[in-house]
């Protein structure tokens, strides 16, 4: 198990790096470990927020960020060669709220990295 950081403890410049890198850094391990531990990989399909909690808590000794656990969070098994997760319709005619621009402004956030990071995995694992 790696070494614990505590975001508490971090610059607050670099409080969101380290969350986003320590969520990337999940997506490996729930994308490795889901191949092997039959458990684990049906924990994430019954139960995904519960189980990533654990695992996050388990690696990092502290709790996921909350804006990361505060989302729809599904895993779906595939045997496809390429899937696709569509996102959600949205009005073509509205606009973004200031809170909604600002969270666009400021990069990925943990769900994003979460995401980019499984992807990536997922596309490289694939690919072998």
């Amino acid at each position: 198990m790696m070494e614990a950081t505590h975001v508490e403890n971090l610059p607050f410049s670099d409080v969101r790096s380290e969350a986003d890198r320590q969520v990337q850094e999940l997506g490996k391990i729930v994308q490795s470990r889901a191949t092997t531990d039959l458990d684990f990989r049906a924990n994430l399909l019954r139960s995904p927020r519960t189980t990533i909690a654990a695992l996050f808590l388990e690696t990092f000794g502290h709790p996921i960020p909350d804006d990361f656990l505060n989302c729809d969070i599904r895993f779906v098994e595939s045997e496809a060669d390429l899937t696709f997760v569509l996102p959600p319709e949205i009005d073509p005619e509205a606009q973004l709220s200031e809170a909604e621009l600002e969270a666009v402004a400021g990069g990925l956030g943990p769900l994003g990295a979460f995401v980019l990071g499984y992807m990536l995995v997922v596309h490289v694992m694939g690919s072998n």
